[in-house]
Order: C-alpha cells, then structure tokens, then sequence
C-alpha cells in the first residue's frame, strides 16, 4: 500500500470507527468505578466520555479521502494541512476524556494518532523516505486503539 492511499484510507476509516462506536444513548456505557480515582473529571461518565469523543470528531465524517489522497501527489501542503486538522480533532476530542475507564484508552488513541500522523506529514514532505509498511503498522495501531474506545462506548 501506498502512502497515498494509506494515509486517505485513514481519515474516514478513523472517523467511521470513532462515530460508529461513541454514540452514548441508553445502555451505552457505565458510570466510573468507585475506586476510579480522584483526578479532575473524574466524575464523568462513560456516556458522557463518548458523547465528547462523537462530538469532537463529527467534523472528521466531511474530510473526503479522495480529495486528500490527491493533494498528497498534487499538492502536499495541502495534505498536511488536512493530516494537521485530523489529528488535531482526535487529540482535543481524545484529551476531553476524563473518565477513568475511558481516559487510558483515549491517550493511546491519542498519541497512536500523533505517532501516524507524524510519519504520513514526514512521508508527505519527502516521499522517497516513505515507508509503507511503518505507514501501515501506525496506521493499524491507530486502528487498534480506536477499536478500544469503540469498544468500550458500545459496552
């Protein structure tokens, strides 16, 4: 797989993912443990959590992959700039989460995101040091720690 197509694949992959599984609703998720702690927001739910991660990520459902995968060939700042917006909207979207079942899987999304992002935005500006396959691994641990989130906002 190439740069191009991995990095657009990732966009709206992430977004279908994160969107699918944080829908809170009824049943959707538990309040935090007693012994979760005392940190600041700990008193947020899981319900709440994943109504912050849907909201913070809705704006990642209108990045079209298309577009992006073309600006990485045509114009690279162009991509950047998109990479730049997508990881910002999961790190802030990731960073609200404070409940302590959630807040652990949320900064491993969180820095997977910052860890992918990183190699597409150094593939992009030099794309004779694009690796593939380190592309793919980021993007599949990525992928994973959404799942987690997921996961956890169906439960």
């Amino acid at each position: 797989m190439t740069l191009r197509t991995t990095t657009a694949l990732a966009v709206p992959a992430i977004a279908m993912l994160l969107l699918a599984g944080c829908t809170g609703g009824p049943g959707g998720g538990t309040a935090p443990s007693e012994s979760a702690g005392t940190s600041a927001g700990s008193d947020q739910t899981v319900d709440e959590a994943c109504t912050e991660l849907r909201t913070g990520l809705d704006e990642l459902s209108a990045v079209d992959g298309t577009a992006l995968q073309s600006d990485l060939v045509n114009d690279p700042e162009a991509a950047i700039a998109t990479m730049d917006e997508v990881e910002s909207a999961i790190v802030a979207a990731t960073t609200a989460v404070t409940n302590p079942e959630l807040e652990p899987s949320a900064e491993e999304a969180a820095d997977a995101a910052t860890s992918f992002f990183d190699q597409a935005r150094a593939a992009a500006q030099d794309p004779t040091t694009a690796d593939p396959v380190t592309l793919q691994a980021g993007l599949s641990t990525l992928a994973s720690a959404v799942g987690e989130l997921q996961a956890a906002c169906e439960g």
